[in-house]
């Protein structure tokens, strides 16, 4: 059983219906889920144990949800050290527009190089070639969910 802390960047309520969706799956499948709806800096370490699962969504021109910034800078400033943290992605976007998915890439990269350590291919639902984004949601996560390391 592993410790999933499920990091919510929404604008229009999505990527929070997905969020919920992959926390009641893991759940189901024995894990422990956290939905964090205002994530701040704090949260990334307050339980080292916690692998953390973004979801999130894209808007604007490319940029990161609101609610996503206070993380991002945080770690992009590498002011938080996450070495030996397991992190995932999912990222939701619209191939239509040029910045397909890009707050979730934005994301990826500033956990990176805060050290943290990617489990699994970041997971993008573009909500213009995939009709049931939750259900394509829970099937990403049924595998992904194979990957986590065990709580200790």
């Amino acid at each position: 059983m592993a410790k999933v802390q499920i990091l919510v960047g929404t604008t229009n309520g999505k990527a929070l219906q997905i969020a919920k969706v992959l926390g009641a799956l893991l759940e189901r499948l024995g894990h422990v889920a956290r939905l964090n709806e205002t994530p701040q800096a704090a949260d990334l370490v307050q339980d080292l144990e916690e692998v953390l699962l973004i979801c999130c969504s894209t808007t604007g021109d490319g940029e990161l949800p609101r609610s996503l910034y206070p993380l991002y800078l945080a770690l992009e400033d590498r002011s938080i050290d996450m070495r030996d943290r397991a992190f995932a992605v999912v990222a939701l976007g619209d191939s239509r527009y040029r910045q397909f998915a890009q707050a979730g890439y934005m994301m990826e990269n500033a956990f990176y190089l805060s050290g943290a350590k990617r489990i699994g291919e970041i997971f993008t639902l573009d909500a213009a070639h995939v009709a049931n984004q939750p259900m394509a949601a829970a099937q990403w996560a049924q595998a992904w969910a194979q990957h986590l390391p065990e709580a200790s």
